[in-house]
């Protein structure tokens, strides 16, 4: 009989790895960029800043240019003291890394940008973010992160803060006069996509994580056909510990995301033999449907 190969449940549930370059620690000015321990960051010049009325992901869209080669990392950061400063705050349209092409890029950058400045904006009625490009930086985008290398090799390149002033979109999030309903639906939302790709990212294709809207549940689809046999040899009853070690996979994953993400949603193992049936649902870290006990 077939043992159930299990998914690596450190990768899974840490969903925050550390991944950093080690290359030399003498600092490089070279092309424009400043390099250090084989990170090369560059400055940017803004070109236009415009705002929205609270799009789900992000409230401030920036267009700039830079001499950073095509391919590169733009990244927005906080100039602020403590854990905030280490947070990525800026995205593409898609949700990924936005990058430099043909020396020019846009980016997106989130509502956290607001949370975090709301001092700035009380006193002086505008944000400030560093907003930069990177090349040899490796950390995946769903890390949402600025490592302590990457951190150091902006403060060598000396990037200046770009402010961003305040109007009525973003005084409107700042002042809380956009609904509480809207603001928490909106940070759900952004939380529920944030945990689909970290999680798919970390599975490395084994199995398509996903968010059905309607019933309102993360769903766990198993990819690969070794995984497919052996959930049909669970079902005829075949591989009992397999079937009590892999929902502890999902109870770990669902505890771990309202922990993490504080996204009370269930998570449902769908049956990748039958799409329409659910063998497995967890919420909290604990089952509220198991197909074997329907028996």
């Amino acid at each position: 009989m077939k043992k159930i190969r299990y998914f690596s449940l450190v990768a899974i549930v840490a969903l925050i790895g550390i991944v950093s370059a080690a290359c030399g620690t003498k600092k490089n000015v070279s092309r424009g960029g400043t390099t250090y321990k084989g990170l090369t960051v560059y400055p940017t010049k803004i070109n236009s800043v415009k705002t929205s009325d609270l799009d789900i992901r992000s409230i401030v869209e920036v267009t700039g240019t830079t001499n950073a080669p095509d391919g590169a990392k733009v990244i927005a950061q906080a100039p602020i003291s403590g854990r905030s400063k280490f947070s990525n705050l800026g995205s593409s349209e898609d949700t990924s890394y936005a990058k430099v092409k043909n020396h020019k890029f846009k980016l997106c950058i989130s509502t956290g940008l607001v949370l975090l400045q709301n001092q700035n904006l009380d006193e002086h009625k505008y944000m400030k973010v560093k907003i930069f490009a990177v090349t040899g930086y490796n950390v995946k985008y769903s890390e949402l992160k600025i490592t302590k290398d990457l951190d150091h090799a902006v403060k060598q390149a000396d990037i200046k803060p770009y402010k961003v002033k305040e109007d009525k979109n973003i005084e409107a999030f700042a002042t809380g006069h956009v609904s509480q309903a809207y603001k928490e639906k909106a940070s759900k939302k952004f939380l529920i996509n944030e945990a689909v790709k970290q999680l798919n990212d970390n599975f490395n294709g084994e199995v398509q994580f996903g968010y059905d809207e309607n019933k309102k549940i993360f769903t766990f689809l198993p990819l690969t056909e070794s995984v497919k046999e052996n959930i049909t040899e669970i079902k005829e009853g075949l591989d009992p510990e397999g079937w009590r070690q892999l929902t502890k996979v999902l109870d770990d994953l669902s505890s771990n995301i309202y922990d993490t993400l504080e996204v009370h949603e269930p998570i449902s193992l769908i049956d990748p033999t039958d799409q329409s049936k659910i063998l497995y649902t967890s919420l909290d870290g604990k089952a509220t449907y198991n197909f074997m006990k329907q028996k």
